[in-house]
């Protein structure tokens, strides 16, 4: 159970790293120059975050994630994308904000993630104002 609660974290943070970051859909960031790129690094340093808690991806985990987030002209995007868009309130600081703090104390660096999470907050701040 804990392995499949630790796929799904690591699989809603990139997708929200991803979507957040560059404000846009997968097929959008496939699109772009560096785009793939980018996403395979986001990918590869939220599964750094599982592993080193104990719950590296199944091959077939890893797999699915890599289909969903590389497939060309994919109009996914992340819920939580979705509630910044909409001006709603949002999971931030639930989803990327906690992966940030345990891969600190696991000693995991996450620039990405941590990157996508200031965007976030600097975007609640100038929403308040």
């Amino acid at each position: 159970i804990l392995a499949s609660m630790w796929h799904k974290w690591a699989f809603i943070t990139a997708g929200g790293t991803i979507t957040c970051l560059m404000r846009g859909t997968i097929g959008n960031n496939i699109a772009a120059p560096g785009g793939k790129e980018f996403i395979l690094d986001v990918i590869e340093e939220t599964d750094r975050v599982a592993e080193a808690a104990g719950y590296a991806a199944s091959a077939a985990a890893h797999a699915a994630g890599l289909e969903m987030f590389t497939e060309e002209g994919s109009v996914f995007t992340s819920s939580l994308y979705r509630d910044v868009l909409a001006g709603y309130p949002h999971e931030g600081e639930h989803l990327l904000g906690q992966y940030v703090a345990v891969a600190e104390r696991l000693g995991v660096e996450v620039p990405l993630t941590r990157l996508a999470l200031t965007q976030l907050r600097v975007h609640d701040q100038a929403r308040l104002r």
